[in-house]
């Protein structure tokens, strides 16, 4: 059937993504979920894009605590709240 997370597993689960998003270096594969807003800061404004399905972006800097530089597509911010460390074990090759 489906499996039912425990809150004290799920603590242990989003500690364990916050303490690898602390880890971050460049060039690190990021999961962006579907619905996520990106943006960018322009001459003439900002730039703003939704996510339609979920992305793979590259870890580039951190610009807060809130705010991560990723390229994915194109150099956006997203919030760091938003995004998710891709491990080797996510299918990806």
């Amino acid at each position: 059937m489906y499996d039912t997370i425990l809150p004290e597993e799920q603590q242990a689960q989003e500690a364990q993504i916050e303490s690898t998003l602390a880890d971050m270096q460049e060039g690190d594969l990021v999961h962006i979920p579907q619905g996520v807003e990106l943006w960018l800061d322009t001459k003439k404004g900002m730039r703003l894009r939704m996510t339609e399905k979920p992305i793979a972006g590259v870890y580039l800097s951190t610009r807060s605590q809130y705010i991560y530089r990723v390229y994915a597509n194109g150099d956006w911010n997203v919030k760091k709240s938003d995004v998710y460390p891709m491990g080797e074990d996510d299918g990806i090759s």
